[in-house]
């Protein structure tokens, strides 16, 4: 059996995406490399996975904020889209809400200091409580991002195939 099917055989969602997450760094890219450079390297499946586990760091360390002004927020349209096709229902409504309401329905910005400057625009315009509550009510939501792990570890046990 190769490493890869005795991954996809882990029946614990948690193991099975972390596992896999490793399984991917290990054979497609090298340590500390960014995502941009072997990202077209990867099948979509495997990009869902790592912008899957770029977003739960950062979210479940600081928070949407902390996602949207690091470097995994350079991904973070992609990452609305993945978190939609793996089925990750509350982090796309928390990035859709972000899309609509801090971008005004424009695509989020791939560039880090684009994205801070709309951070904190809105947050001049609309005050640093209600800026902070309208993260944080999605955050809370997000909790520990058991959700996102749950549809990761759905989507890739249904495509398989991806995985190579």
């Amino acid at each position: 059996m190769s490493e890869l099917d005795a991954i996809f055989q882990i029946k614990n969602k948690r193991r099975l995406f972390h596992k896999l997450r490793d399984w991917i760094f290990e054979s497609k890219c090298r340590p500390m490399e960014s995502f941009a450079s072997y990202s077209s390297s990867l099948s979509e499946g495997e990009r869902y996975v790592i912008l899957a586990w770029g977003f739960m760091a950062e979210t479940t360390n600081g928070g949407l904020h902390q996602f949207l002004t690091n470097s995994t927020g350079d991904h973070a349209e992609e990452t609305r889209d993945a978190m939609h096709k793996i089925g990750a229902a509350v982090a796309a409504g928390a990035l859709d809400a972000i899309h609509k309401v801090l971008f005004g329905n424009q695509p989020m910005p791939s560039e880090r200091s684009v994205r801070c400057n709309v951070l904190s625009e809105w947050e001049k315009q609309h005050g640093k409580k209600e800026a902070d509550d309208f993260l944080d009510r999605f955050d809370g939501e997000l909790g520990h991002c058991e959700s996102v792990e749950n549809a990761v570890a759905a989507y890739v046990r249904g495509h398989r195939e991806m995985f190579t």
